[in-house]
């Protein structure tokens, strides 16, 4: 069965306020900007994203959607309750897939293990994945090179990424 995967900050959610406001308290200290940048009443500054969510909800009729995020487990109520509030129809993805807390390791070594052991365990065939990362959808490649795989950018643009094209960092 086809599978579609979304990542959430900067692709069904805009953070851009969440970032800026964790970056100013912070005061360049990047352990205690992570600590307000995943704190949960900072979710609240977040914004949806209506191209993600829009392409989220077209691929539910398509095949299984999971979410697959480089957000702690700790915010699961939290992001769920977020996603619900904006539109996402949480009753019809089939997981959303978080790191473990505590796992600090890169997001494109996380996000790409979270997604292989959840499509081995299911049997499913990644169709297409969406993120804002060109490092993650890198590593999607590499495990799944007949994917489809967009990279988004600011609030509404996304495009198709091509493995190796410098130009998709910038």
């Amino acid at each position: 069965m086809s599978c579609y995967a979304f990542d959430i900050d900067g692709v069904l959610v805009v953070a851009r306020r969440r970032f800026e406001e964790a970056k100013r308290r912070s005061r360049g200290n990047r352990e205690l900007f992570w600590r307000i940048f995943l704190d949960p009443a900072m979710l609240s500054l977040d914004e949806p994203r209506e191209t993600g969510i829009g392409l989220l909800r077209d691929r539910v009729g398509r095949g299984r959607v999971v979410i697959v995020s480089g957000r702690p487990e700790r915010l699961r109520k939290a992001t769920e309750n977020q996603l619900s509030s904006f539109g996402v129809p949480i009753a019809k993805i089939h997981a959303v897939l978080l790191r473990r807390n505590g796992d600090k390791r890169p997001e494109w070594v996380v996000k790409p293990e979270l997604l292989k052991d959840y499509l081995t365990e299911q049997r499913l065939v990644l169709v297409e994945a969406h993120d804002d990362t060109p490092r993650v959808l890198e590593a999607y490649a590499k495990l799944y090179p007949r994917a489809r795989l967009y990279l988004h950018r600011d609030t509404s643009h996304y495009r198709e990424y091509r493995v190796g094209r410098i130009e998709d960092y910038f």
